[in-house]
């Protein structure tokens, strides 16, 4: 898939933020700098719904 985005530059350049050298990284989606961040920190976890609650 083509990046609109992420290049190759800006892909090392948040690696080497976190100190990742040496890695083989596949997108196979349309990424963003953000999407990319958010996997390496492993601390985001998207729901494929919404519950609401409301109070009657």
């Amino acid at each position: 898939c083509t990046q609109s985005e992420l290049d190759l530059d800006t892909v090392r350049t948040i690696l080497a933020e976190y100190k990742i050298h040496n890695a083989d990284i596949t997108l196979r989606y349309d990424a963003t700098a953000d999407d990319l961040i958010d996997v390496i920190e492993g601390n985001r976890v998207y729901v494929p719904c919404i519950y609401l609650l409301n109070k009657i």
